[in-house]
This record gives C-alpha cells, sequence and structure tokens, in this order.
C-alpha cells in the first residue's frame, strides 16, 4: 500500500507540469503604469498639482484612451482588467457589468 501511494505520488509530480499555471488570464489591453514621487514631506496638495499637469500632458495624447490617478490612496491591490467595451450612455442604470446578464445585453445590442 505505501509503494503504490509512493507511485502516485511521483507520477503527480511527473504530471504536474502538464497543468497550466496562470493566475490572472492575459490581458490583450496595453497600459502602462507610472509611480509620480515628490520629495519626502510634500503635501497632497502639491502631489495633487503635479498630478494634474501630468494628467493635462496625457489628456490630448494620441492613443491614450483612458488614465486614473490616486492622490492620498493606493490603486486597488489586485486588478484584474476587462477588455468590455461598450458606447456611453447618458442613464447611470445602464452600466455594462459583466456580472448583470441583462444590461451586458443592452450593452451589445449598442
Amino acid at each position: 500500500m505505501i509503494a503504490l501511494t509512493l507511485v502516485a505520488f511521483v507520477a503527480s509530480i511527473g504530471l504536474f507540469r502538464l497543468v497550466p499555471q496562470q493566475f490572472f488570464p492575459a490581458s490583450g489591453r496595453l497600459e502602462l503604469m507610472v509611480d509620480l514621487k515628490l520629495t519626502e514631506g510634500a503635501s497632497l496638495k502639491a502631489t495633487e498639482a503635479e498630478v494634474q499637469r501630468l494628467e493635462a500632458l496625457l489628456k490630448d495624447r494620441v492613443g491614450i484612451d483612458n488614465y486614473v490617478a490616486y492622490v492620498g490612496t493606493g490603486s486597488p491591490r489586485f486588478y484584474l482588467p476587462l477588455d468590455q467595451q461598450c458606447r456611453q450612455r447618458v442613464s447611470p442604470s445602464s452600466s455594462c457589468s459583466p456580472t448583470a446578464s441583462s444590461r451586458a445585453k443592452r450593452c451589445a445590442a449598442g
């Protein structure tokens, strides 16, 4: 019985390399993260001013569709990007959500 257990264990180690190892699925979306650091002791107001300068540079750049800034707080620790694109609507109830199938159908319908 112990020999059978050892054989099964060794076989499982050998077969483990065939199991795909990926924490998050790959995303086809290009993205760049920027950490903006000021000198030690800089105020949040000074940091916000520098972020606004950076956003002004990014605003009119060709190829940049979206950007987000976090000042005074950190970004989400885990981020799983969804490459889901919908037309923007005026109504807040028609947001595109992968968990709400009726909303997703409305987004897909255009």
